[in-house]
């Protein structure tokens, strides 16, 4: 099914004409089989994911997260505000502890 779609979006047709029907096909078997060759000749040294480990995992970052919300600790994203190293805090978020600081350094930034 993924060839098919790679091919039908590189080619740009999600029918071929007649003329065209055994090229599209060929292409379809030749990207089904480079892919099954990839897979087969992947190594890794990491061990398999065990699927019920991650939804756990997944289940307790959501838990942090409502619990944070549910706290009223406002998460402010500053990535795009700038270099962050220059106004020496988290790039990905600040907590209100930190939320004064971060307008302070903004504004020293922005020359206010």
């Amino acid at each position: 099914a993924a060839a098919l779609q790679y091919v039908r979006k590189v080619s740009g047709s999600t029918k071929p004409s007649r003329a065209n029907a055994v090229a599209f096909e060929q292409a379809v078997d030749a990207v089904a089989d480079a892919t099954a060759r990839l897979l087969e000749e992947l190594t890794t040294a990491a061990p398999p994911r065990d699927r019920e480990v991650e939804a756990e995992k997944a289940r307790e970052r959501w838990r942090q997260r409502q619990e944070r919300m549910a706290a009223g600790v406002p998460r402010v994203f500053l990535h795009t505000l700038g270099n962050p190293d220059q106004l020496g805090v988290d790039p990905m978020s600040v907590d209100d502890g930190e939320l004064e600081t971060v307008i302070r350094r903004l504004g020293e930034e922005l020359g206010a």
